[in-house]
Formats: structure tokens, sequence, C-alpha cells
């Protein structure tokens, strides 16, 4: 039996049809994952590079020296690659990370976190001290994770991202991991209270904060109506 379609609907089909027919344009193809994360690690080697010429530790070459030193600049590196994998994987449907890669990468900063615990513990004169040496190091951190928050913000925006403020979390985590890199190869201290409070949880708390932020205004993926 033939079904009549009222003429409203035929039109408003006729009128659908020709508006997506107009508004139809070519898509330029997402880069691969590799690609875009190969593009973060060359900034953050870029930012390393520039960085170390004129911000270094006075004592770097007997720093270099001691195993722990070195293990704590590769596992923070190698976690800051780890969650820009997981957020880039984030913005691809039907990509989205393994529970083996989230493992590998809380087993990554775990570790990390725990060869901290292994650094001594500095005797301040004051409060004021203490806040005023960390005071610096926040800032700095801030200043040089900048740069590579921007460039993987704006790579795994390039996707289609449906859970904005995790991946913007995950985007300013993979950036402070990265900057903790740097700046134990800058900052004289080795205290593993100054590290934990003025290199990572102060500075952390501020990018997570801005980069949640941003993502729910500029990354979050919408349909647009027709």
């Amino acid at each position: 039996m033939r079904v009549e379609i009222p003429s409203n609907h035929e039109a408003t089909h006729r009128a659908l049809v020709d508006k997506i027919a107009r508004e139809l344009k070519p898509v330029r193809r997402l880069w691969p994952i590799p690609i875009r994360l190969a593009i973060w690690m060359l900034v953050d080697i870029a930012v390393l590079a520039c960085l170390w010429t004129w911000y270094m530790r006075p004592d770097f070459a007997a720093a270099v020296r001691r195993p722990q030193f070195l293990l704590e600049i590769g596992f923070f590196f190698l976690a800051g690659q780890l969650l820009a994998f997981i957020a880039l994987s984030a913005a691809v449907p039907g990509r989205e990370t393994s529970r083996a890669q989230v493992g590998l990468c809380v087993a990554v900063i775990a570790g990390a976190i725990l060869l901290l615990a292994g650094e001594p513990v500095a005797a301040y004169g004051s409060n004021a001290e203490f806040v005023r040496a960390g005071v610096r190091c926040m800032f700095a951190s801030l200043i040089f994770a900048t740069f590579p928050l921007l460039t993987l913000f704006w790579v795994v925006r390039r996707g289609a991202v449906f859970e904005a403020r995790r991946t913007g979390a995950m985007v300013a985590g993979a950036a402070l991991l990265f900057t903790f890199a740097i700046q134990r190869g800058g900052c004289p201290l080795d205290d593993r209270q100054h590290l934990m409070v003025w290199h990572l949880l102060a500075p952390g708390t501020i990018l997570i904060g801005i980069s949640v932020i941003a993502a729910a205004r500029w990354m979050r993926f919408r349909l647009r109506r027709i």
C-alpha cells in the first residue's frame, strides 16, 4: 500500500537535502596519532634544548652521574609522552585507549613519584624561606609548560573530543610531567618536599584547572544543527 507523504513534509525534506548539499565541504584527513605525537615530541625536545642552554643547575655535570637523577628525568619524560598518547587517542572515535595502556601510564607515573621519595628532605630556616624558594620554581614550571600545553591542545583538538574536560586534564598532565623533567635539569634543589609541592602539585593544580576550563569551551566536539 502506498503511503501519501504530505506536501509540507516533502517540501521540508527537499529543503533539508538542498541545505546539506550546499554545505558539503571537503574535510582534511586527520593526521595519524604517531605523527601528531611526533610533532609534540619535537616541540618538547626543542623546548628542552633551548631552556637547558641558559637554565641549568650549576651541578648538572655531577647530577647526571647519579642514576636516580637520570631515572627521574627519564620516567617523567616517558610518563608525559604516554599521557599525551592517551589524550590523542581520546580524540579518535573507535581508538579509545585500552586498560593496558592506561595501566602502563599509571605505573610509570607511580614509579616516577616513588623515585622522588628517595630524595633527601632539606631543612629550611622558616616556612617563608620554603615558600620563596618554591614560588620561583612554580612560576618557572608554568612558563615552561605553556608552549608544550598549547601545542598538545592544538593537535588533540584536531580530532573529535567527546569528553573535553577529562581530555583537557590529560593534556595539562602531559605538559606538566614533561616540564618536571626540564625543571630537574634546571632547579638546583633536590628536596623531595620542594619537588612534590612546587614542581608538581602547585603548578599542576593551576595548569589542569586552566586546561579543563579551556577544553570545555574550545575542545568539545559539537554537532552542527541543520
